[in-house]
């Protein structure tokens, strides 16, 4: 089990630096009815198996992306919602490996539209943030 309160660190920590957001723990929705779910997900492999999801709206997509590439939001596109989501996603899941027992590696990240199915992964881990009034959630999972 990994303590919620080390993911919520791992995130907050990553979006602060990262893009100058602050992430505060929250009951709340991830995304709203209207807007579309983006799920990353990258495997932890090794000493420990499992998988990190990081999940937000599109909206906070495209304002995540614009800040971290330094565009106008009007001019985020797919491909660098995809690849921010991507680079955020590794960095949370990097923060995550260092926690759970080693040695491990890391896979490349993937990020999909919808909520990513967890098939038969356990999960052990989830948080759930607000963030720039939109929700974000974290998932760690174990095999």
């Amino acid at each position: 089990m990994i303590p919620t309160d080390d993911i919520i660190a791992v995130t907050q920590n990553v979006l602060g630096t990262m893009l100058q957001y602050d992430a505060i723990p929250s009951g709340g929705t991830v995304a709203t009815p209207s807007d579309v779910l983006l799920t990353g997900r990258i495997a932890i492999n090794g000493e420990w198996n499992g998988a990190v999801l990081f999940q937000m709206s599109e909206s906070l997509a495209t304002s995540a992306a614009g800040r971290l590439l330094m565009m106008d939001t009007t001019d985020v596109g797919n491909e660098d919602r995809v690849d921010t989501l991507a680079e955020l996603t590794n960095m949370i899941g990097g923060n995550i490996k260092s926690i759970v027992p080693g040695p491990s590696s890391l896979s490349l990240p993937t990020v999909s539209r919808g909520d990513e199915p967890i098939a038969a992964a356990k999960i052990i881990g989830q948080v759930q943030l607000d963030c720039e009034g939109d929700g974000i959630r974290v998932l760690v999972c174990s095999d």
